[in-house]
């Protein structure tokens, strides 16, 4: 039986939550909407990196 790795698993073992200047080693995301006009960004309160997440849950309500 092939077993797959999950989402989760992928993004551990891809080390790209890792932040040098982090205490506990890793990103720290805060979301940023001035980053862009159409969408949120997120930006490392240590490092000050930047990216953009899809999430897959949406709010109801």
């Amino acid at each position: 039986m092939q077993r797959y790795k999950s989402t989760y698993q992928e993004y551990l073992t891809s080390e790209v939550w890792k932040c040098k200047d982090s205490p506990s080693g890793a990103h720290h995301w805060i979301e940023n909407r001035t980053l862009y006009v159409d969408h949120s960004g997120f930006q490392c309160v240590h490092c000050g990196e930047e990216r953009q997440f899809t999430n897959p849950v949406k709010a109801t309500g």
